[in-house]
């Protein structure tokens, strides 16, 4: 992505269906958004991704068509909107992703990594350089959660209910009691539930 422009992460496809990677397509979402804002490329935060979607009228969790994907890209001001797939080839989870140039409409060349899915944290990190240009680091990157309480947290955020939202967000609490963005997250839920005093 170039320096200066603003990159819009989609969730990555799950084209098999595999239920086990139900939560790995948001979660690629936002690892590769992270992961790009700590090399000084600037990526879109899910929260501004969700409000596109709600003005445009689209399901959170909708497979899109090119065509409403690059109009998502626009509605953000996005100058690149990086799209991909997760599936498992045997044991080995397989992540793919490209960038689309909204400017240009250009699809640039696919980048992939592959490992079991224990590594899946890993694997978005490697994604994500390539993606950057290898541009390095800048800065400390934020401590990493052990990966169930990562997929309890990405499950909360993904969940319809805010019963279920809770449920999952205080699992993640659990697993990783210094899981900052959980708790957020879990303040929102139970502040749109105006249970102020939990």
């Amino acid at each position: 992505a170039p320096t200066g422009s603003r990159v819009l992460v989609m969730p990555f496809d799950n084209p098999l269906r595999e239920p086990r990677l139900h939560w790995i397509g948001e979660a690629a979402s936002l690892l590769i958004a992270d992961e790009l804002n700590a090399r000084g490329v600037s990526a879109i935060r899910r929260a501004e991704r969700i409000r596109a979607f709600e003005q445009l009228h689209l399901p959170v969790a909708a497979t899109l068509s090119r065509a409403t994907i690059v109009k998502v890209g626009q509605l953000v001001n996005a100058s690149e909107v990086i799209v991909g797939s997760v599936r498992f080839d045997g044991d080995q989870l397989v992540v793919e992703a490209n960038g689309i140039r909204i400017d240009v409409g250009r699809v640039q060349q696919p980048v992939s990594e592959r490992g079991p899915l224990a590594d899946v944290l890993l694997l978005f990190e490697r994604l994500s350089a390539r993606l950057a240009s290898n541009a390095p680091l800048r800065g400390e990157r934020s401590a990493r959660p052990p990966i169930e309480a990562f997929e309890a947290y990405v499950k909360g955020l993904m969940a319809e209910s805010t019963a279920t939202r809770a449920t999952f967000l205080e699992e993640a609490i659990e697993k990783f009691p210094a899981y900052d963005r959980a708790h957020l997250a879990l303040w929102q839920v139970r502040h749109d539930q105006a249970d102020y005093a939990a």
